[in-house]
């Protein structure tokens, strides 16, 4: 199981690479916790599963609303809307 989870975050990642909302990268860190989960504890699927949402929740609720906003506000960077914001 350690495997899926890890190829599950490592195309999460490829999926925030390429449209930077800030959604697929905290749901490719629950991956990740969940396969550290399932590396001590391979059996217990529903602990995995727990450890995944409860990160990725974690995550959007509380860490991305800084992330967005210090993407978005860098000084002297020309703010665009959009969800690349001033990336592009």
């Amino acid at each position: 199981m350690v495997v899926v989870w890890l190829v599950l975050g490592i195309g999460l990642l490829a999926v925030e690479l390429h449209h930077l909302a800030f959604f697929a990268m905290f749901a490719a860190l629950g991956a990740f916790a969940a396969a550290a989960v399932a590396t001590f504890a391979g059996d217990a699927v529903v602990a995995q599963l727990l450890v995944a949402i409860a990160t990725t929740a974690v995550g959007i609720v509380a860490v991305r609303p800084f992330v967005s906003r210090s993407v978005l506000h860098r000084r002297g960077a020309r703010v665009a809307h959009g969800v690349h914001g001033g990336l592009v």
